[in-house]
């Protein structure tokens, strides 16, 4: 059995070598003898599997390992068709070695390169916009779009340095934009290359880093030595000491010298403290154009090991808080000496275009597409009403100023023009063409309309609350003017806030209790910084003392390493009302994450209207977050934005939270506030009608799903129960028993990887939720295998889930 599915995982996930060759130029190896090999090699592994099919009618184990490897045989016999099949298809053309996937890319790319750039300014615009174009906060695995995907006739447009791993997170996994940005700006300062380098956010975040200690210029290594004593909460702590002060006065060429020399006079002190090096992690504030970093200087350079491990820990640190460089300031930071790259080509030649006569092609575009499917009906509705939106809050001296600028007004006619051929596109593939690649113009037309906010920028963050709250119709009349909001980078980045405004408040380290559907990486955070309790297991005391309350209505995957149990909406009133019972009048926050739940939440409504008198009272705070990464994009995945709103009354003990309103370590970058502000001040009922599609799909297929795949029992097998009063945005698959890495790989996941693809719905896998098409993920824990399922936009998708889970309910027994 382990040697059947081996052959599977290294045939179908794993052909790492044969995908690795087919990179190479043609003449090493053919794009049809890499397609005739893999078929062949599915072809076996069928014809093994069917083997093992056969031996199994004879043993006991026939409705369990036989119907396994029948699957499997079943599945392996599907893929080695398509891939025999792609040997007969006439391979599409590339220019220059650039694969299909990225054709738009390079279009773009080098129509970019043909516009004038005399300026510094201008250069670096041009080269935010190449790397910005299709660029995503959570890409695609490249093997899977440019070799599996034309074998199932789909086709997707992607960035060239597309990845799957998550750019909010680095500690988990960098990406490669990530790592590249490090190396290059290490290649301009002084320190040594080995000197490990974390970009962040562009702002001071030392109220953010753990046991933060500022060195000022002038303050000698021996009173610093006395500081850190103080400073240690535990022989285990870290403290971070910032030297950028004691640099200040310090050239390239005098940097080595000036550390060797305050490294030797710090170690000496430390010793006569009694303090363990390895506790003190040493670094430099660094500022970049649109870019912070923080230079770790060891203090023992010669142990590596204590080096990565200081790196690592302060890298989690800064990622579990959302507080690293986002994909757009990483996009933004220009490189070392870059220029854009020119071709001898001349320079284009635009037709001039109006904003009036581009606003006139959108309502005359919109007033003649129809189509009959709702789903696209939906995303184009809500873009068209983006780009009228857009042309609506340019002010003439915005206008003006643009046009007066011969590269920013060719990059906005360039972008008109590109959104108009994609439009014109749609409506001649209306009926023809699917959701999936309707979906793909769409995503072009998102990617030029984040050019033209970069030119014009129409909005400020001072609009922002405005905005937002006019979104939020179904406040309370009285909670109306105790409301302000903001827009952070990340949900974690809210998260940060919320808790630093609370330690701020009470000036300790706060007590927090978190709900039930608390998501598991907000919990980690918290019990990093807090003393942190799960609400089911809080003490009378524990109720006494909370100062913040986590909680989320609708439930969120649980961390894989938790006894699997249903998930249900989270009963917040009965929560907050014990805890509000309990306190006695002392200040209370409460922090709801909204992730997965509507912009104008009923459910919120609902709880504020309870509690309204609490918050006028001034004995409660409430503060509404999201991650706007998710379904606030179209699933577009662009842009970097939690939006976030508190109501709490005016009284001074408040002031805490108000600061995070305008923290500038925690605002989200210029480019996103304004896709923020566009979308919810014109499609903000699109953006729920696209989550509540998403919603229904998922409770379809619940609903249609085998029973017995939610029972408790001793099966191998199951989906865990989510509530009927849930708004189910995933599903979570559990599998168990011997060897489920393999079995939750091969069998389940490669189930739903070609179920999907075969059935003309490609399904991709990216650590994230929201987008419109489905989407998984696997985590493995020692028990068990989880797969998160996400169903996307089109209803069709329910019924041939449905059936795949027929089937893998029968390996069952």
């Amino acid at each position: 059995m382990i040697l059947l599915f081996s052959v599977f995982l290294s045939t179908y996930f794993f052909a790492e070598e044969q995908i690795e060759l087919s990179t190479k130029p043609r003449a090493e190896i053919s794009e049809k003898a890499l397609y005739l090999g893999l078929g062949t090699a599915f072809g076996s592994a069928s014809l093994m599997a069917r083997v093992g099919w056969w031996t199994s009618l004879i043993s006991p184990w026939a409705t369990t390992f036989g119907k396994e490897c029948l699957l499997l045989s079943e599945q392996c016999a599907l893929a080695a068709e398509h891939a025999f099949a792609q040997t007969s298809k006439r391979a599409p053309e590339s220019y220059k070695g650039i694969p299909p996937s990225q054709s738009s890319w390079h279009l773009n790319k080098l129509l970019l390169s043909r516009i004038p750039a005399s300026t510094k300014e201008d250069r670096e615009l041009l080269n935010f916009l190449e790397k910005r174009w299709l660029a995503k906060s959570t890409g695609f695995f490249t093997s899977a779009v440019d070799r599996v995907c034309p074998c199932f006739g789909a086709h997707i447009q992607v960035h060239p340095e597309t990845s799957h791993s998550y750019a909010r997170n680095p500690w988990e996994e960098p990406t490669t934009e990530y790592s590249d940005r490090v190396e290059q700006w290490k290649q301009s300062l002084p320190h040594p290359l080995s000197f490990p380098l974390i970009l962040t956010r562009p702002s001071n975040l030392k109220e953010y880093l753990p046991n933060y200690l500022d060195v000022p210029l002038g303050e000698t290594a021996a009173v610093t030595a006395m500081r850190l004593t103080s400073s240690m909460q535990s022989k285990a702590s870290k403290v971070v000491v910032d030297l950028t002060h004691h640099f200040t006065d310090c050239t390239q060429e005098q940097w080595l010298a000036t550390w060797e020399c305050y490294k030797t006079q710090l170690l000496a002190a430390s010793k006569k403290q009694h303090i363990d090096p390895n506790q003190i992690l040493c670094v430099q504030s660094l500022q970049q154009e649109g870019l912070g970093g923080l230079r770790l200087l060891p203090l023992n350079a010669s142990s590596t090991k204590a080096i990565e491990d200081n790196h690592q820990f302060l890298l989690k640190w800064i990622s579990s808080f959302g507080l690293s460089a986002n994909r757009i300031e990483l996009d933004r930071c220009p490189l070392p000496k870059a220029t854009l790259n020119q071709t001898n080509s001349p320079p284009l030649s635009l037709a001039f275009q109006s904003r009036e006569d581009f606003y006139f092609f959108l309502t005359d575009f919109e007033k003649h597409w129809t189509t009959d499917h709702p789903q696209k009906a939906l995303m184009c509705h809500g873009t068209l009403q983006v780009l009228k939106g857009f042309i609506k809050a340019l002010s003439d001296e915005n206008w003006e100023a643009v046009m007066s600028c011969k590269t920013r007004s060719m990059v906005a006619e360039l972008s008109f023009l590109k959104i108009e051929t994609q439009l014109k596109q749609l409506a001649l593939e209306n009926a023809s063409t699917s959701l999936f690649n309707m979906v793909s113009h769409i995503e072009q037309i998102h990617a030029d309309l984040s050019s033209l906010l970069e030119v014009f920028s129409p909005f400020a963050f001072d609009d922002f609350s405005a905005i937002y709250k006019d979104a939020l119709t179904s406040i309370p009349q009285k909670l109306k003017p105790l409301t302000s909001a903001t827009i952070h980078s990340t949900g974690m980045t809210n998260l940060a806030g919320i808790v630093k405004a609370v330690e701020r408040s009470v000036a300790t380290k706060p007590h927090v209790l978190y709900g039930e559907n608390t998501y598991f990486e907000c919990i980690n955070a918290t019990h990093m910084v807090a003393e942190a309790s799960p609400i089911d297991e809080a003490t009378d005391e524990d109720w006494k003392q909370v100062n913040l309350i986590l909680a989320q209505f609708n439930p969120v995957l649980k961390r894989i390493d938790l006894p699997p149990c249903e998930y249900k909406v989270e009963n917040i009133a009965n929560v907050l009302q014990k805890a509000l019972n309990a306190h006695a009048g002392k200040p209370l926050t409460l922090a709801i994450d909204c992730t997965l739940d509507f912009i104008d939440s009923p459910r919120v409504t609902k709880l504020l209207d309870q509690f309204q008198e609490a918050i006028i009272s001034g004995d409660l705070n409430v503060v509404c977050f999201r991650s706007g990464l998710k379904f606030d994009l179209f699933g577009m995945d662009n842009y970097c934005g939690a939006p976030l709103y508190m109501i709490h009354n005016q009284e001074s003990k408040w002031d805490c939270f108000d600061s995070t309103l305008r923290d500038e370590a925690l605002l989200t970058d210029t480019l996103s506030l304004n896709w923020f502000c566009l979308a919810y001040s014109s499609t903000a009922p699109e953006l729920d009608l696209y989550r509540k599609q998403i919603f229904d799909n998922t409770r379809a297929l619940l609903d249609k799903v085998p029973t017995r795949l939610f029972s408790d029992e001793n099966i191998s097998y199951r989906i865990i129960p989510i509530h009927q009063d849930a708004d189910a945005a995933f599903l979570d698959i559990k599998i168990s028993g011997p060897f489920h890495q393999i079995r939750g790989s091969a069998l389940a996941g490669g189930s739903l990887y070609l179920t999907c693809m075969h059935g003309g719905h490609p399904i991709f896998y990216r650590p994230s939720l929201g987008f419109y098409h489905p989407n998984f993920t696997m985590l493995f824990s020692k028990e068990s295998t989880t797969i998160r399922l996400t169903l996307g936009l089109d209803p069709d998708q329910v019924d041939l889930l449905a059936d795949c889970f027929e089937k893998i309910d029968r390996l069952n027994g």
